[in-house]
């Protein structure tokens, strides 16, 4: 896997999951110096630890809303065997597929979008021997973080 790039599997990585223990260890110890009542203390502290083995045990979160992204688009000119979907983190650029089987349809749903995220998508027609038109025009999604 290259610098800056991303997991496309829709998985919470590794670091995904450091990072959740290290934001709630954080909140704990911020919570812990400022005045909070302890009764409340106690409920976020509990809240965010559920919240965490949510998450790193691949279910999904509490405080995180499940996105999708659904992309339409006109049919190609030329005879089609399918359409394959691209997707990158970047605009321009390194795009990876994301479906793993031709698309016949004009439509595509993406269901493995993280929150706080910009995606850039662009599709590609395949005829009957696989070969790949150009890309379309890109169009963008950007993923709320929450709700």
């Amino acid at each position: 896997m290259r610098r800056h790039s991303r997991r496309h599997s829709g998985r919470r990585s590794r670091i995904a999951r450091i990072a959740w223990g290290l934001e709630a260890m954080l909140f704990c110890f911020t919570a812990e110096n400022i005045w909070i009542d302890p009764w409340l203390r106690s409920m976020v502290v509990l809240l965010l630890g559920v919240e965490w083995c949510r998450v790193t045990n691949g279910l999904p979160g509490m405080l995180r809303r499940t996105h999708t992204v659904t992309l339409t688009w006109k049919a190609s000119s030329s005879e089609v065997a399918g359409y394959a979907v691209y997707r990158s983190v970047t605009r321009g650029g390194n795009y990876v597929r994301i479906n793993s089987s031709l698309v016949r349809e004009l439509t595509y749903t993406d269901r493995s979008v993280d929150g706080g995220v910009t995606y850039f998508y662009v599709v590609r027609a395949l005829d009957d021997r696989g070969n790949q038109s150009l890309n379309s025009n890109e169009t963008s999604a950007s993923i709320p973080f929450l709700w």
